[in-house]
């Protein structure tokens, strides 16, 4: 009865251990992380042949669409609300200003893929929530809130108080909410 119980520990412990394993080592790059991806989003359709890029400033976003085939990026289309972009982009039909947004897209994708990060959200300051990071494998949510008391919205406060506390201003949960 002993053997099964510590099997049955062990076996948890271990399938813990990869989600929390993953969690750790954002936090531990979290001041890159906040100076790489703060006003940006990407996100990666199921297949991850599809990318959506986007910058955003005073609660205006520009859109940026790839396809991605073996590797090979193509820009598709864009959805310009500011300029000059927060890259500092001025004419994507310019193929200067492309080959830069797809070389700066293709970076940050590698930077996530190292750290095992499916998805940024980074459209959610207007409510508190610099950052919203969605780990790979299902193995949870990142959240950076820098101020914890500017947090209004009341789903917002009950969405973080159901997650783990990292420390002030970093949250987690290994469930996908």
């Amino acid at each position: 009865m002993k053997y099964l119980l510590l099997t049955i520990v062990v076996f948890f412990s271990a399938c813990a251990s990869p989600k929390m394993d993953a969690i750790q080592s954002v936090y531990n790059s979290r001041d890159t992380i906040i100076s790489l991806f703060r006003s940006k989003s990407i996100m990666r359709s199921r297949g991850e042949n599809n990318i959506l890029f986007c910058t955003h400033k005073d609660g205006k976003t520009n859109k940026y669409y790839f396809e991605v085939n073996e590797n090979h990026y193509e820009f598709i289309s864009d959805s310009i609300t500011y300029s000059p972009d927060i890259l500092d982009l001025k004419d994507v039909d310019s193929i200067k200003d492309r080959q830069q947004l797809i070389s700066h897209t293709k970076w940050l994708l590698d930077m996530m893929d190292k750290l095992s990060i499916r998805d940024i959200q980074g459209d959610l300051s207007d409510v508190g929530i610099d950052l919203k990071i969605y780990m790979k494998q299902g193995a949870g949510i990142i959240l950076y809130v820098p101020d914890s008391q500017k947090i209004g919205l009341e789903y917002w406060k009950n969405y973080i108080g159901s997650m783990k506390k990292i420390d002030a201003h970093w949250y987690y949960s290994t469930t996908m909410n």
